[in-house]
């Protein structure tokens, strides 16, 4: 299936996309691993399938449905403070 290509932004605000409806009920959680210094936005509890590399050291994870499964975050102390998440 191919994924949602759907823009989705992360913004100091929070998640944005071009369909308002996209993300409804989304019980989002967010993990930091600091070792790694990987910032990981799980929007759905569904298997991703496929994933896609976007521009800012960003990877959108995608579920079988085409939705946006999780956002993976690449070197996010650049974005974020750590302290910041916990």
């Amino acid at each position: 299936m191919k994924p949602n290509t759907d823009k989705v932004r992360i913004d100091r605000v929070g998640l944005s996309c071009a369909k308002p409806n996209l993300l409804r009920q989304v019980s989002m959680q967010i993990r930091y691993d600091p070792e790694a210094d990987v910032l990981i936005l799980i929007l759905r509890d569904l298997p991703p399938i496929d994933s896609i590399i976007e521009p800012g050291e960003m990877i959108v994870s995608y579920a079988e449905s085409g939705e946006p499964a999780a956002i993976e975050l690449l070197n996010a102390s650049q974005f974020i403070k750590p302290d910041d998440i916990n």
